[in-house]
């Protein structure tokens, strides 16, 4: 009765909804009648799209509280132009949310105020591209013209993004096979060899904490280790930033000594709250050191305002949803959903490990993520069928290790909040009845 009441009411909607076909301006409104059945159509096609079953996807979906800020504060549409650092805002301006919320990450990152300051973004496309722009105008006005971004081949899209917009040259640095993240000795390496041929100076390295593919962490401290001695040996420059956008909400609250700027050498730290934080898009947070601020920025001519940001205009909403967010979970929840993601991970590794022994997992134990290639399977390839049902996809790619390249297909499984144990057991029962027939 209830399936044959829906199939009703979404051809109903079809029938009233606006032609999707329709590509001109229209020169005169439709009616509400119309508009509203275009939308709840929309809706309903969203509703079966199954969300909790999206594994491979790297999103997550807003608490209630979220929610109630986003529709209360919206009719308002605050808009966060220039810094909240600089106006000083009173507690009942919506800045006064995004001031408090950078001084709380601060503290979870357990630095220290007087070096740092930040905003919120739309994420970790602007972090990077934010950092690489920072980056470049902090050694140019050290008088190093000679610049270059290292990236691996599992650094973020954005990151290349960010080099084509700022005109820098990007060159490749290996990645070690065992542990899926920069490789410190072929990192030594490479920028002798770039400093020696190409008598380049200056290089920005972006530091990853969760690769989107495979969930693991860059060692950071013997990256930072080979940074200080060979700017010393070589008397280069290197502008360092942390991407933690997928891990950033992690690691804080699975290893106490966590303290990314702890090393004088980090500069730039980005983090993503629509991924595990539970956040709308877009929502996320950079944080950098106050000295480089004057590097970027500029006032605004027709408002006694100054701007430190790459957007400008900024939707304030999303600090206030922010902060809200922070407030009610506290540091108590956050381990206590990140501690049973974790659990629920290992559970779906050893099961995999048992269904498909020729497996490679690709893992890192404070990630809520991991990546699989299924070698047991042709091609090393999962169904369509569970591919399109648990939101999972992969291609063949190239990954330049240190002394060889690995071209090979990573599955991605993201163990975010909204992922549950019935997500997980329905999944690995798809993989053991249909995938086991496909073996090599």
């Amino acid at each position: 009765m209830k399936k044959g009441i829906t199939k009703l009411l979404k051809r109903l909607f079809g029938i009233l909804s606006i032609d999707e076909n329709v590509s001109y301006f229209p020169s005169q409104g439709y009616s509400r009648i119309s508009l509203y059945a275009k939308l709840y159509l929309t809706l309903w096609r969203l509703s079966k799209q199954q969300k909790k079953q999206q594994i491979g996807w790297l999103l997550s979906y807003p608490t209630k509280m979220t929610q109630w800020v986003y529709r209360h504060f919206l009719q308002y549409n605050p808009n966060h132009l220039g810094s909240h650092i600089e106006t000083k805002p009173s507690l009942y301006d919506t800045k006064w949310f995004e001031h408090s919320v950078i001084k709380q990450i601060i503290d979870l990152y357990h630095a220290r105020l007087e070096h740092l300051t930040g905003y919120v973004t739309s994420g970790a496309t602007e972090g990077n591209i934010l950092s690489t722009w920072l980056g470049r105008e902090y050694l140019t006005a050290h008088h190093i013209d000679s610049i270059c971004l290292l990236t691996t081949s599992l650094t973020h899209f954005s990151v290349a993004k960010a080099a084509r917009l700022t005109h820098i040259l990007q060159e490749q640095i290996p990645i070690n096979k065992q542990a899926w993240g920069i490789d410190p000795k072929g990192l030594s390496e490479r920028i002798e060899e770039l400093h020696k041929k190409n008598q380049i100076r200056g290089f920005l390295l972006p530091i990853t904490l969760g690769y989107t593919q495979t969930g693991t962490n860059d060692d950071i401290e013997q990256i930072l280790l080979v940074v200080e001695q060979l700017e010393k040996r070589l008397g280069i420059s290197v502008f360092v930033w942390i991407d933690a956008a997928t891990n950033g909400l992690v690691l804080p609250f699975t290893n106490q000594s966590f303290k990314p700027f702890g090393s004088k050498h980090v500069q730039t730290l980005l983090v993503d709250f629509h991924k595990f934080g539970q956040m709308s898009y877009p929502s996320g947070i950079c944080l950098y050191r106050k000295n480089l601020q004057r590097y970027i920025a500029a006032p605004i001519p027709y408002l006694p305002e100054l701007d430190v940001t790459l957007l400008g205009s900024r939707p304030g909403i999303s600090a206030i949803a922010m902060w809200a967010l922070i407030q009610e979970y506290g540091i108590k929840s956050f381990q206590d959903i990140i501690q049973k993601q974790l659990i629920l991970k290992q559970h779906f590794i050893d099961a995999i490990k048992s269904i498909f022994p020729r497996a490679i997992i690709i893992s890192d134990f404070h990630s809520i993520s991991c990546g699989v290639i299924f070698r047991d399977l042709k091609q090393s390839s999962l169904p369509t069928s569970i591919e399109r049902a648990f939101g999972l996809y992969a291609k063949n790619a190239t990954y330049h290790c240190a002394n060889e390249v690995v071209r090979a297909k990573i599955y991605k499984f993201h163990f975010l909040p909204h992922i549950t144990q019935r997500t997980v057991h329905s999944l690995l029962k798809h993989l053991s009845v249909e995938c086991l027939k496909n073996y090599k």
